[in-house]
Formats: structure tokens, C-alpha cells, sequence
């Protein structure tokens, strides 16, 4: 069973307290402006590079992702650790496990499970549900059988990242201040 809290021994879903209706890509500008100490960078994703990831596993990523990548870069909170990583995870997962073509594993978190887009799920990709799974929980998606309750759902990658900044905010609450 992957661990959902690791600090101070808490076990409880993260996405306690985040909103769980679409947000709009206008507040979810807004909501990372607002908090900008968390999300400031080093790397960003170009349009050619967000493009071609786009090209090589055959999707189109919500433009809140896009967005926040080649905006803001990579950090604690955005939510995945590399577009190289993503892509190679989800064309790791589709040749070795039959995984279908709408799921985009955005982090492989090891013993912590699996966190991946469903883009089948809705034709707007904004509103798009995030899950983070247990591993084994993974294993039942590939193989199109049910999964059990080991799973947290997210209604949007915003809604994914936002949940990733509050548990980054109670792991360090001085960088809150």
C-alpha cells in the first residue's frame, strides 16, 4: 500500500480541503501567481518540446499543464518531474503492459504508486481526472480490471497541483510564512 502522507506519520487523502470542481485556466493563472515562491523554476519547456511530446505519445496535454511548463518550469509543486520522464513512463508502461493510449503517466513514485492523466475521460482535457494509485492499483488498469480503493482521484491537473502545493505547504510550513 503506497504511503499518502510521510510526514509526522499522517495518513490522509491529499486532496483534503482542495477544490474539487474544474478550475477555470484564467484562476489557475491566478492561483499560481499567488503563490509563485513555490512555483519559480529553473527549467522550462519550450512550445517545440511540449509539441513534440505531444507528437511522440500521441495526445494533447491540457494547456494547464502546458501552460505552467513553459511559464513557470519545473518545481516541487508543478505537479510532475520532467516532461522527458512522463514521456518515457507512458511509453514504457504502453509497450510493456498494453497500456491504452489516454493514459499519461505523469510520475512513477515507486513504493508511493503511480500518478497518471486520464485524457479518455472527458473531452475537455482541463477537466481531464488525475489519479495517484497504488502500484498494484496500476497494474489492474493495464489489465482493464477494477481497482480498489487504494487510489486518490483529482479532478484536473490544476486540481492535481494544487493538492501537490498544500502537501508541500504542511510538509514545509516555514517557506508558508
Amino acid at each position: 500500500m503506497r504511503s499518502r502522507r510521510a510526514s509526522h506519520g499522517i495518513a490522509r487523502p491529499l486532496n483534503c480541503g482542495v477544490r474539487r470542481h474544474p478550475v477555470k485556466l484564467t484562476e489557475f493563472h491566478d492561483f499560481v501567481a499567488q503563490h509563485s515562491a513555490w512555483f519559480r523554476g529553473s527549467q522550462r519547456e519550450t512550445p517545440a518540446s511540449l509539441a513534440d511530446a505531444e507528437k511522440t505519445m500521441a495526445v494533447e496535454l491540457p494547456d494547464s499543464l502546458k501552460w505552467l511548463l513553459s511559464t513557470w518550469g519545473y518545481s516541487e509543486a508543478c505537479g510532475l518531474p520532467s516532461l522527458a520522464d512522463t514521456v518515457s513512463a507512458t511509453l514504457r508502461c504502453r509497450a510493456k503492459l498494453g497500456l491504452p493510449s489516454r493514459y499519461v503517466i505523469l510520475e512513477d513514485r515507486n513504493d508511493a504508486g503511480v500518478v497518471f492523466l486520464d485524457l479518455g475521460a472527458s473531452q475537455d482535457r482541463e477537466t481531464c481526472p488525475v489519479y495517484w494509485v497504488g502500484t498494484h492499483n496500476f497494474q489492474r488498469l493495464a489489465e482493464n480490471t477494477p481497482m480498489d480503493s487504494d487510489c486518490d482521484t483529482f479532478e484536473g491537473f490544476s486540481n492535481w497541483v494544487a493538492s501537490e502545493l498544500n502537501r508541500l505547504q504542511e510538509e514545509s510550513p516555514a517557506k508558508s510564512q
